[in-house]
Parts: structure tokens; sequence; C-alpha cells
């Protein structure tokens, strides 16, 4: 096979097969293997376009050979557990897998409970499986795997299930509240003891992110299913774990993560209102105490995030009142003092998918810039303020030193840098500064065709 468009073919014939008369393969041939050799060869190849009586279409990629791949690895879930479950963590951590929700999917199938007809019961089996597979991962490998973990976790740690009868084509046949068994208590307890061991070896601040998602799965009873005091003790049980483990990792924990705990601690304080573990107190005050995250709140969130027991006009009325002291509080003088708190609070930034979280911070680099150009103009000499540098030129802009600004702004055209930054620059100016902007923005306009800078 020379082609991907072959590959795609004769795996999608494979697929058919499968569906229809199930996994047939003798025992000498190794199935999940012939996928591996297929994907392996997949990477390899080019795109090839496809001949037809109506001219070239697209030809199959990498992406079309795994996603095939993937519908044949959730035909052979139950069937070859192990091996499946390998093949989905190798494409997991694949680069040139551009999307990961499929894989995701299939792993969502496989740790699905399984129905036994005759038994009339549900069964764990292959979330106890997958479980003793990855309690056997080296540190290594719990590191690069940790994104599936997560994804492991969430389902596993879910308090309600949908049932499927134990064949290669999955039928749902139910809906309901996870049995309380020692089974499933003991399954959890194990499940949060490894996210817990992923958390200490990960540096990937999104990945954290994923682990304290799962975790936060374990506190919440079943929405849609009856359930009895049992499973609120036992979902009270997890909660106690995970509230002592964030206690033990807030104070060296980087700020974005005490604030996702944070969030986590005011969804506890509401779920729990009556009769709240008395460890959710003492994390509030570990979260207190933390005297860099008092400024992280301060500017990072929406505001229903900050001082959530306000409305959200009184939340931000008192934020504006902060910016206000810190604009002015800050000089030339302790610079440094305060660049040092600042870099704490975008040290993860360009990782942070939730760009609008951070807009009080946008909106303290503008009015410092317009209080105190001077401190403005050494912000943007430092090279981590790029992603601010439209709010930072624009505060210049409408400060004393708009002059300078102006001069800014017109050698970044010539060098043709930071063109989008500088359209939203314009929004910022008055109506009387028109004069003096036009010019610029003309040029603005005439370099950005000339560069085809869309943005």
């Amino acid at each position: 096979v020379t082609s991907n468009n072959a590959i795609h073919e004769r795996l999608k014939l494979l697929s058919q097969y499968i569906q229809q008369y199930g996994d047939k393969t003798p025992p000498e041939i190794d199935i999940v293997k012939i996928l591996r050799v297929a994907l392996e060869k997949a990477k390899s190849l080019p795109v090839e376009p496809l001949k037809t009586l109506w001219g070239e279409l697209r030809g199959q990629s990498y992406d079309d050979v795994v996603a095939v791949v993937l519908d044949i690895l959730k035909l052979l879930r139950f069937v070859h557990l192990d091996k499946v479950f390998a093949v989905l963590a190798e494409l997991v951590i694949d680069k040139k897998v551009k999307d990961k929700k499929k894989v995701f999917e299939v792993v969502e199938k496989m740790t699905e409970p399984v129905y036994v007809e005759k038994d009339k019961k549900i069964y764990f089996h292959a979330q106890l499986a997958i479980l003793d597979i990855m309690e056997k991962w080296d540190n290594s490998k719990l590191m690069t795997n940790t994104a599936l973990i997560a994804e492991v976790g969430k389902h596993v740690l879910h308090s309600e299930f949908d049932a499927s009868t134990w064949t290669s084509s999955s039928v749902t046949i139910g809906h309901g509240a996870v049995p309380v068994t020692d089974t499933v208590k003991k399954m959890r307890t194990r499940m949060i003891s490894l996210l817990k061991k992923a958390y200490q070896l990960q540096e990937s601040i999104l990945n954290k992110f994923a682990i304290l998602e799962a975790l936060q799965t374990a506190t919440h009873t079943p929405m849609s299913a009856y359930y009895g005091e049992d499973m609120e003790t036992m979902v009270r049980d997890n909660l106690d774990e995970i509230v002592k483990f964030y206690i033990s990792i807030a104070p060296p924990a980087d700020l974005d993560v005490v604030y996702k705990i944070e969030k986590q601690l005011h969804w506890f304080k509401r779920r729990f209102e009556k009769d709240a573990p008395i460890n959710l107190a003492e994390l509030d005050v570990v979260i207190q105490k933390n005297e860099p995250y008092q400024l992280y709140r301060i500017l990072v969130g929406y505001d229903g995030d900050y001082l959530p027991d306000l409305d959200s006009e009184e939340s931000r009325k008192i934020r504006d009142e902060k910016i206000t002291k810190i604009v002015q509080d800050i000089s030339e003088t302790n610079y440094e003092e305060w660049l040092t708190k600042i870099l704490l609070i975008i040290k993860n930034y360009p990782d942070t998918e939730e760009r609008g979280e951070f807009n009080y911070f946008r909106k303290l680099l503008n009015e410092i810039s317009k209080a105190k150009p001077k401190i403005g103009l050494k912000l943007l000499e430092e090279k981590v303020f790029e992603p601010f540098i439209d709010i930072i030129i624009a505060g210049i802009w409408c400060s004393t030193e708009k002059e300078t600004a102006k001069d800014i702004l017109n050698d970044w055209i010539t060098q043709g840098k930071f063109l989008p930054a500088m359209a939203v620059v314009f929004e910022f100016i008055s109506e009387e500064d028109l004069p003096l902007a036009l010019p610029l923005i003309k040029k603005l306009v005439k370099k950005a065709k000339t560069e085809g800078d869309v943005n």
C-alpha cells in the first residue's frame, strides 16, 4: 500500500466487516497490531488527490486514517482492552493528530460500565482494568499521559452511568446513579490517588487544570437520577480527601491553580451549605493567607468570581477602587517590586484559554500607562507584556506623552510590527485626536495590505 487513500479504503472495509460480524479474526492474527502498522505507515505518507470521473478530490490524510482506526478500536474495546488502550494512549500524545476529541470519545466508551443481562447487574470491569494499567505506569509515562489520566478520571469518578451490554457493538440500555458498593468506593479512591500522583509530576499548567477538573467530578452527586444517603456519604468522603490535597498544594502552587481551586471552593460552599466539611474553612484560610494571590484575584477573573456574595456591580466597584489604589502606589522607585508581583500574575498567560478573565489586568496596565506614562514606557520594554501592548500604548496615547506614543506607533508601522495591536489602539482615541491619528491609520492600512495582514 503506497497511499493513505488505499489504507483508508481497506480500513473502512475492515470496520464494516467487524460492525456486521464482530471480530472473527483468527487467534494467530493480531488485529490491533495491523492497525498500528497502518497508523505508522499513514503517518509518513503525503496526502494524494483522489482521481474520479468528476475530477480530482481531496485525498485522505493521516487524520482521516486515525479516524477510521478509532472507529475500529471502539468496536474492539472490550475484546482487546489492554491493546486498544495502549494505542489510545499513544494517539493522545501524537502531535500529528489534530483532533484529540475523537480519541477521548473512544476513551469514554471504554470506561462505560457494563450491564450483564443474566445477572441484572452493573459491572465495572473495564474501568478497573484501565486503572490497573495506569497504576503500573512509571513516572515518565504518568507525566506524558496526564491528559488521558484526567479524561479517564472524569468518567470513573462520575456519579451517574450509561450502561451498555458487553458486545463489540455497544447498546446503551439504561441510566442511573452509580451503585455505592465497596468495589465502586475503592475504585474512586484509587482514581483520586492516581490523579494526585499525576498532578505532583506535572509541569504543564493545562494538564494541572485537567486534573483539578477531574477531581471536582468526584464531588458531584447525581443530577438526573435518584440516590440515597450512601451516595452522599461517599461523595463527602471523596470531597474530604480532595480538599486535604488542595490544602497541601495551594501554598506553593501557581496563582492560576489557586484560582481554579478557589472557584471550586465557592461551589463546595454552596453545595454543602448545610453541614459543610470542616476542612473547607481550612482551605479558605490557606487561600486568604497567600499574599501574591490577593493581588491576582483583584486583577484576574470575571465579576461573579470575585466576592461571589456580592452582585456584579458592587464587585466591579470594589475592584475599580483597588486598581486606582494600585496605580497611585506604583512609582519609578518601587517599579521593580511591582513588576515582580505583576509577572507572577501572567506567568502562564500564553497557555490561558479564558483571555476574558484578564480584563481587569488589562485595565490596570492601561490606567498605569495613562497616569504614569514613564512607567508605561518601561512596560513596553518588557517582552513579556507583548500580548498587552495594545492597551499599554493606548494608555500612553491618552497621557501627557501623546507625541511619544505617536512616534512609537509610526516606527512600529514602518517596521510592520504589532499591526493588529495598533488597530486596537485607535479604538481608544478621542474625536479631537482624529487629525493626529488619521495619517497613522492610513499608513497602518497601507502597511497591512502590503504585509497581507488581514487581522
